[in-house]
């Protein structure tokens, strides 16, 4: 059975990678594998790119890292789209 799903995690700021990748993992631990972590570009979450791994600079177009439970798979991080466009309208 393949279907789409999504759930939000809202863990404190300050562990917010920590508790993101414990989430991965034990759904991953089920037979349910995250493919792309969504989230709007506020400090706290760009912080969380950046312990993933990602680096996030203007001229360095880096979306996704290693994925952390399965070999060969890419771990993509994306903003949301109305958040997206309200940046592009301001």
């Amino acid at each position: 059975m393949v279907s789409d799903w999504n759930g939000r995690v809202c863990p404190f700021q300050s562990q917010l990678w920590s508790v993101t990748l414990a989430v991965i993992k034990q759904l991953h631990q089920i037979s349910l594998t995250v493919r792309v972590v969504t989230s709007d570009v506020g400090s706290a979450n760009v912080g969380m790119w950046k312990a993933a791994g990602l680096d996030i600079h203007q001229n360095h177009n880096q979306c996704s890292v290693k994925h952390p439970c399965v070999d060969n798979m890419l771990l993509y991080f994306m903003a949301d789209v109305p958040h997206l466009l309200k940046n592009l309208r301001s």
